[in-house]
């Protein structure tokens, strides 16, 4: 049997403004007047990291939200981020919850009492060095990603828009607490703010998979309404190993566990099972092990 890949193009960021996401009552100026005019951007996007984390649930139970210095450090010079760091603190423009566990979490970070609960607004940022680290980190870690499954995927959360004018129908008749992080979801959906990647396991998390289920029926795919279906304890990449040993004749697959540190979407995507397509070999299904 031979095996037909679909070719599938890498991923090319639009050519779109960069922006980051700031309380209303918390503006550039504001910035440049406590930080200085030169760290004022690194200040602004060390802000954003906290409000994006909080808007794709990344915050943990107490509202911090975790930033490693060492992302952090990729687009905010060390010498500059501890002078911010300690600068937004002691203005309680930030609190922090103090500790970090090697290994384990990171520091923490949430706005202060001035800024919690403060409508958020989307600003182009103010620095083109800023936008082009931004840009730049985020087609790197596109373009490596390697399973075609994972590229497929890419490719069409790219096509995916958010009908707004239904989008903001269903976030008036929600709660006004979640008001604000449901509507800078939308936005970031609108505005092509991809987000994308997956654990060890191979599971993906999107957009578009952090999105409230209530906003769904917004999605549009191509013009078209998407529609949802969810099926408990739905396995299609196991299935798959099963339907093509079933079109062979076998009446069975062997089985074969591996350890939970493995990738299953590895596995399928590996020259050894494409190997046993081509020539016939006994199907293996792989299971995880308890």
């Amino acid at each position: 049997m031979n095996i037909v890949r679909p070719a599938l193009r890498k991923f090319k960021p639009e050519p779109r403004t960069q922006a980051l996401y700031l309380p209303e009552n918390l503006q550039l100026a504001d910035l440049e007047a406590l930080v200085g005019k030169k760290d004022a951007p690194f200040a602004a996007y060390f802000i954003h990291r906290i409000i994006w984390g909080k808007v794709w649930r990344q915050d943990d139970h107490n509202g911090f939200t975790w930033l490693k210095n060492a992302y952090l450090r990729s687009i905010i010079p060390w010498r500059a981020l501890y002078r911010i760091t300690n600068t937004l603190l002691d203005a309680k423009v930030v609190l922090t919850d103090g500790y970090w566990i090697v290994g384990e979490k990171s520091k923490g970070y949430k706005l202060g009492p001035s800024y919690e609960g403060v409508k958020t607004v989307r600003v182009p940022c103010p620095s083109g060095k800023v936008a082009t680290k931004l840009r730049a980190i985020k087609t790197e870690a596109f373009q490596n990603i390697r399973l075609d499954v994972h590229q497929f995927l890419l490719a069409k959360l790219q096509e995916v828009e958010i009908d707004i004018l239904e989008a903001r129908t269903i976030i008036n008749a929600i709660p006004s607490g979640l008001q604000d992080i449901y509507s800078l979801r939308v936005e970031s959906v609108a505005n092509k703010e991809i987000e994308f990647s997956y654990c060890r396991y191979g599971r993906v998390h999107t957009n578009l998979t952090n999105l409230p289920s209530a906003l769904r029926p917004a999605l549009r795919y191509k013009g078209r309404q998407l529609v949802s279906i969810d099926i408990r304890n739905s396995q299609p990449l196991f299935l798959c190993p099963l339907l093509i040993s079933a079109r062979k004749g076998n009446k069975t697959a062997k089985f074969q566990t591996f350890k939970r540190t493995l990738n299953p979407y590895s596995f399928f995507a590996s020259d050894e099972y494409r190997h046993a397509l081509e020539t016939e070999e006994e199907v293996t299904l792989v299971v995880p092990s308890p």
